[in-house]
């Protein structure tokens, strides 16, 4: 069977859009879902790194979408850079700040979607001022030459070299986050990100299922290569299916889930740990294990600050007396070790990244301090 067309904006649309960009006083991009094409991360790219315009990482990114080592990634959520941006390019995503109307910038936005008009959205307007609809990689890359030939060399330089020198503010400040808590005697989150991120190999393939911690984890996880990330949505427990999945999908690859302790227990885990060994499909789980449903806890507080939970300190079904969850793969023959200290991270992933070698899944029960 062929391959669907691919849809094209006309030239017309192609060059209003273009003159935009090549008029516009500091573009930057906002991007969420670009990545789901392979096509349209290398695309972007090569937008981006032609015309020295910067990428931002949106809050609710599903996908990987541009390089996090990148010069001009300014990282995820840095919505500040938006504010004196002309134009405001959103790359498949939606406006990042809500309601759409309350805009935070006095810059023109131009969405860039192979559907940008979504009617199963019930908020459909997001207030852009002009569309661009077709194949983002193709749009992208006739946004480039259409661009590119009509701009000034020194301005690209000088673009590019304040936005390397922003860059490198943003890396500092992750690294300062870091620092902060390498020397704790617990394990931090942000740790264990980060010494995740050091060990396993650069074509790893990062599956989230966490709740609390997933902002952390799109920031402190290291992204170079297309489809090194999936998150999924619309409701909890598919993560170990989903990683599974993307492990069939591409077995040369190191598959790594991360996972809360709460959200864990939504997952079919019997028959997925089976499943792993019948079908040859090695993955590493790292259970984020704090012992509670954190996001329950915050509800309670967030929703009700004067309510009886948040006063008497009593928040019901928010602890969790759960297993040894690294042994839940014992009956399997799996691999699975219980992790306490900050110190013994590094062997431990690099002991789950061996099993998977040798064909076994790994579970890593990591106990966190918050």
């Amino acid at each position: 069977m062929p391959p669907a067309p691919k849809v094209q904006a006309s030239p017309e649309e192609v060059e209003r859009i273009a003159a935009l960009v090549r008029n516009g006083k500091r573009p930057v991009i906002v991007t969420e879902t670009a990545g789901r094409d392979p096509e349209a991360f290398k695309a972007l790219v090569e937008f981006a790194d032609a015309l020295a315009i910067p990428v931002i990482g949106g809050r609710n990114a599903t996908l990987a979408n541009f390089p996090t080592d990148h010069p001009l990634y300014l990282g995820v959520a840095t919505y500040e850079y938006v504010r004196d941006a002309d134009p405001v390019l959103l790359v498949s995503a939606r406006a990042p700040w809500y309601p759409p109307h309350k805009r935070p910038t006095t810059g023109k936005i131009v969405m860039i979607h192979d559907t940008p008009f979504k009617g199963h959205m019930v908020h459909q307007n997001q207030h852009a001022d002009a569309y661009l609809e077709g194949d983002v990689a193709l749009s992208l890359r006739l946004l480039t030459k259409a661009v590119r030939d009509g701009l000034d060399p020194k301005l690209v330089k000088e673009r590019r070299e304040y936005w390397t020198h922003e860059h490198d503010k943003v890396k500092a400040a992750m690294r300062a986050e870091q620092q902060k808590v390498a020397s704790d005697d617990v394990i931090d989150p942000v740790t264990l990100f980060a010494v995740l991120g050091d060990v396993m190999p650069r074509d790893t393939i990062y599956v989230d299922e966490s709740i609390t911690a997933a902002f952390m984890v799109r920031q402190h996880l290291p992204i170079h290569v297309p489809q090194s990330f999936f998150r999924g949505s619309g409701g909890l427990g598919q993560g170990i299916g989903l990683a599974l999945g993307v492990k069939l999908a591409a077995p040369e690859r190191p598959v790594v889930l991360i996972v809360g302790d709460g959200t864990f227990l939504y997952n079919p885990i019997v028959q997925a740990l089976g499943a792993s060994k019948q079908h040859d499909l090695p993955i590493t789980i790292v259970v984020l294990n704090n012992k509670m449903y954190r996001a329950m806890m915050m509800g309670h507080v967030h929703h009700y600050p004067d309510g009886a939970a948040a006063n008497a300190d009593y928040l019901y079904g928010v602890k969790i007396d759960g297993p040894r969850y690294d042994e839940l793969g014992k009956p399997f023959g799996l691999h699975g070790q219980r992790v306490e200290k900050p110190a013994e991270l590094k062997a431990a992933i690099e002991g789950a990244l061996a099993a998977n070698k040798k064909g076994k899944t790994a579970i890593l029960d990591v106990m966190l301090s918050r």
